[in-house]
């Protein structure tokens, strides 16, 4: 194996720019559901046998409804036939008593692959800024990233307002909900700011997946918009843009050194 000191677009003749921008746009494009894609059968599984065990519960319940009615004929500890329906209620109430045992674990199981899925979601999102800064800004340490602050902060510094990309908010609301799904598993106010959550004092298979189905789409396309101003950051200047940058380096720099970085910048 050869070592050179070359960079890859230099050995074969890329174009820079257009790498770079490729670069870009393949990670935001990235397949996110590989998580999803790998236990949606279990979830299917699990929730079909999850209704087969609520409609087992419900028709016991029935039953016992209608041997309440009988009794009500006859009198507690007098009539034989009282005592005899409230045996076969006793044994209706230990089936349905498994049933529901059943339920509530299929139910707990089916709670833990949606909050998996929900920091599965999150990761990626983390994952692909990450990667999106360092193909853009290679020499940008993003150890920090992993505070919220200091994302934004870094784009702010770059004029690139992530506030304003459509899916923010979104993306936002997932990180509250990871966050709390990690750390306390508390259904606190500013989750209970979310649609799914507003009616609920805690979490469960069914507002967790509710939230997802919502907002998985979202996640692309937010890290699309996000590469494609990343791309504007490194590609596109404008007149103003041209103009800031020319002060800002008449400020700093000397006549004969924007004489040189004049000719370095026009050479081939």
């Amino acid at each position: 194996m050869f070592e050179t000191n070359e960079k890859p677009h230099e050995i074969f003749n890329f174009s820079y720019k257009e790498l770079i921008k490729s670069d870009l746009s393949c990670t935001a494009s990235h397949n996110l559901k590989l998580f999803e894609d790998s236990i949606k059968e279990t979830i299917r599984r699990f929730e079909k046998k999850h209704n087969a065990y609520c409609e087992k519960s419900h028709k016991i319940s029935i039953k016992i409804s209608k041997l309440d009615e009988k009794q009500s004929n006859y009198i507690e500890n007098i009539d034989l036939e009282y005592q005899e329906l409230q045996n076969q209620k006793y044994q209706l109430y230990e089936e349905q008593h498994d049933y529901e045992l059943e339920r509530y674990w299929i139910n707990q199981q089916l709670k833990s692959l949606s909050e998996m899925q929900i920091i599965n979601a999150f990761k990626n999102v983390e994952i692909n800024i990450k990667t999106l800064v360092n193909i853009a800004y290679p020499t940008v340490d993003t150890k920090e990233f992993y505070k919220w602050e200091s994302f934004l902060q870094f784009f702010k510094n770059r004029d690139i307002k992530v506030f304003q990309i459509k899916g923010y908010k979104e993306i936002v609301d997932l990180k509250n909900l990871n966050n709390a799904i990690k750390h306390n598993g508390v259904l606190n106010e500013e989750i209970k700011k979310i649609e799914e959550f507003k009616t609920f004092e805690e979490f469960d298979f069914v507002n967790l997946i509710n939230f997802y189905e919502r907002i998985k789409d979202v996640i692309q396309s937010f890290l699309l918009s996000l590469a494609d101003e990343i791309r504007k950051d490194l590609f596109e200047f404008s007149d103003d843009r041209i103009t800031q940058i020319s002060q800002d380096f008449k400020q700093r720099m000397g006549k004969a050194e924007i004489k040189s970085l004049v000719k370095k910048l026009t050479e081939k």
